[in-house]
């Protein structure tokens, strides 16, 4: 296979493995926003549901859990953007992988689109895992908490 043709294979290839890695990791992230939302609605009609003798700590307690699912909840939300923008970067740069034998401003054009496409998969995994500290965080205060009142 000739060099020429061997780099246009892998100069085509490369974004598209990057575009799945983004769908994976989007498939992932919804996944755990789901089951977020799904925890918040259930913690808030409990607390809807509660009576009015109930102690204030289980209403307390309650209502933090709201809050740290809502902050972790955005964490993943935020993280969502930066990856749906990484997947057009990435096809931006398949286009210009296309178009690189027109003009070189293409290849310039290509490796910038690709570099900032990566740089918003980063940012997309700060956030993912600053979730995570967050999601750890909240486990450990609750068991503390169960430990204390339980």
């Amino acid at each position: 296979m000739p060099a020429g043709l061997l780099s246009l294979v892998q100069s085509t290839v490369t974004p598209a493995v990057m575009i799945s890695a983004c769908g994976s990791l989007l498939l992932s992230i919804s996944n755990k926003l789901g089951r977020i939302v799904d925890r918040t609605r259930e913690l808030d009609s409990e607390d809807r549901n509660l009576a009015t003798d109930v102690d204030g700590v289980t209403r307390v307690s309650i209502r933090n859990q709201i809050d740290i699912l809502l902050s972790r909840a955005l964490l993943l939300r935020n993280a969502c953007g930066p990856l749906y923008l990484a997947v057009a970067f990435f096809v931006l740069t398949s286009l210009c992988t296309g178009l690189s034998g027109v003009a070189h401003v293409f290849e310039v054009l290509m490796l910038a689109l690709f570099v900032v496409g990566l740089g918003t998969v980063v940012w997309a995994g700060i956030l993912a895992y600053l979730e995570i500290r967050l999601s750890h965080h909240a486990m450990t205060e609750e068991i503390k908490e169960l430990r204390l009142h339980g």
